[in-house]
């Protein structure tokens, strides 16, 4: 049985010189787009190789699902643009050798010009590259020695490029050895876009730059391929906006939780490529399936940015992000495109804001909460009903942490410097204005968590920068470890008082703390002393006010 994949490294010359692979970029793959800096990249690779070494450019995957007789066909999944950029660098340096006149050099170049062409029995001239169908016309120009043909092009820029560095080379057969001899690649067989998809998550996994969102990508397309070449263009365009939408955001998961917003139960990243496979192949329009995808990815962004058409909203939509409930997108998705009202999204939001947090600071398991979502993406009415039915779910007592375990877990847990922690002081901040009236922080992008106990008092560096808290403390030295990253040790501190403030002992901080506009840290000031009592009562009052903030 044949392996569902295979990796083998190679050098240019082997990956060019089988006289019957051909190697084809899907007619839906985005157009040539290397530019001078990948060029150069590549070139600079090529001069600091030294002789007997050999150079590794990275991977290309491929489809190989059967080898036919006449012809084996390579789909190009991953690594078109590095396949590119080799063919054009070859047919640069096959024109500069023949050009140079030499015998030998004249000679390597046909040679090379063999390596840009396939063959079959009826057939000894196909290229050895089909590129997508928007540079096919540029590339058989070039790799068919046609260039006075040739318009404007980015490949031709590339080629032209090569072409000016071996202009200057004095020994264009040593550099030709190294570049067919020393550059290495791995070519990575698949059998299925299936196969691909598992690979590319694997890779994924650890830490390599392969997107399996492409596969999902490539199965659409493919299909939209047997539409009308208009069309084919249209879903394309279509798609790039798609990309653009997601941006640098979690791909995977955007077309994750569109599955679990439509579709009934959850299923894990390894079978999300059959599942929109199924999707795909039940759907009687591509066009349809790409425009609803490209609804969602507006959708998606707007939650991830915070950027929908109501401040209200992008309020509580910042603190969702903030508190990390990503999972809930899933709900957010389906709410977005069924066009609830603004105060129907403030209340849910402000419910999942409090169902999060409270089981993130309890430290419950995450296992059910994709199918907490799933069940609300898909049973949510959309009328006035919705908000009572999304509560009625996140309140449930096996669902969300009492009052009782979010106080114990909020006066025992130890916080970190994130924002997470951020946000939940900047609501407490929040409830101290409320009460007083008075106004608090103008900009919260320049404010940071402050620890009132330093971070580290022991060491003699520490006690240069932060002063001699292990004197000040004395016996409370000891339990140091412990409070220091309670909540009721934590404050916020606009950025230009954070030197001054960590620099000195708590007499002169607070001296610091009464030019707050904070009030919480302004509060401070009132304490006559810091210590690990003040830090607890600190620690169990603020408890008690998030209790109130985040209440069921």
């Amino acid at each position: 049985m044949k392996k569902t994949i295979e990796a083998n490294e190679m050098s240019v010359m082997r990956l060019f010189s089988v006289g019957n692979e051909q190697f084809i970029v899907p007619v839906y793959q985005r157009r040539y787009l290397w530019g001078k800096d990948q060029w150069m990249d590549l070139w600079n690779d090529i001069q600091n190789i030294e002789v007997g070494e050999d150079h590794f450019l990275g991977s290309i995957v491929v489809i190989n699902p059967q080898h036919n007789i006449e012809i084996n066909q390579f789909e190009v999944v991953d690594g078109q643009q590095r396949l590119t950029t080799l063919s054009l660098l070859i047919a640069a340096l096959r024109d500069s050798l023949i050009q140079s006149g030499g015998e030998q050099e004249e000679s390597i170049g046909e040679a090379l010009h063999g390596y840009l062409h396939c063959s079959t029995m009826f057939n000894k001239n196909l290229l050895k590259l089909i590129p997508g169908k928007l540079d096919r016309d540029d590339f058989a120009i070039i790799v068919d020695r046609k260039i006075k043909e040739m318009t404007n092009s980015n490949m031709y820029s590339a080629y032209q490029f090569f072409k000016g560095l071996f202009s200057e080379q004095n020994d264009l057969v040593e550099l030709a050895k190294t570049i067919i001899g020393s550059l290495k690649v791995v070519l990575i067989q698949v059998m299925s876009h299936k196969d691909a998809f598992r690979l590319f998550e694997t890779l994924n996994d650890r830490g390599l730059s392969l997107s399996a969102a492409d596969l999902i990508k490539n199965y659409i397309l493919s299909k939209a391929a047997r539409t009308s070449e208009d069309e084919l263009d249209d879903i394309v365009e279509t798609w790039d906006e798609i990309v653009e939408l997601v941006g640098q955001l979690d791909h995977l998961r955007f077309f994750r939780q569109v599955l679990l917003s439509k579709t009934d139960g959850v299923f894990s990243f390894n079978k999300l490529y059959d599942r929109y496979k199924t999707v795909v192949d039940k759907s009687d329009s591509i066009v349809d399936l790409v425009d609803e995808l490209k609804e969602y990815a507006v959708s998606y962004n707007q939650i991830c940015t915070a950027t929908t058409k109501y401040p209200s909203v992008n309020e509580k939509l910042r603190a969702i992000n903030a508190i990390g409930a990503a999972t809930s997108f899933t709900l957010l998705l389906k709410l977005l495109k069924n066009q609830v009202t603004e105060q129907q999204l403030v209340s849910i939001l402000n419910l999942i804001e409090t169902f999060a947090l409270r089981r993130a600071i309890c430290s419950w398991s995450t296992n059910n909460l994709d199918p907490i979502f799933n069940h609300l993406a898909l049973n949510t009415p959309v009328d006035t009903s919705c908000v009572e039915y999304v509560k009625g779910i996140l309140t449930r007592a096996d669902y969300v942490p009492s009052d009782a375990d979010f106080v114990a877990n909020l006066k025992t847990k130890n916080f970190r410097q994130d924002d997470q922690c951020k946000y939940i002081l900047e609501r407490i901040e929040d409830h101290h204005v409320n009460f007083s009236k008075e106004k608090s922080i103008a900009n919260r992008s320049f404010v940071h968590i402050e620890h009132i106990m330093p971070k580290t008092i022991k060491s003699k560096s520490s006690k240069k920068e932060y002063g001699d808290w292990e004197s000040y403390l004395g016996t409370d030295t000891a339990l140091h470890d412990i409070h220091v990253n309670k909540i009721g040790n934590l404050t916020l501190l606009g950025s230009s008082l954070n030197i001054s403030a960590s620099n000195n002992p708590f007499e002169e901080k607070k001296k610091n703390y009464a030019q707050s506009s904070i009030l919480m840290t302004k509060q401070l000031t009132d304490c006559p002393k810091w210590d690990i009592a003040a830090i607890q009562g600190r620690t169990e009052r603020l408890a008690g006010i998030a209790a109130a903030i985040w209440n069921l």
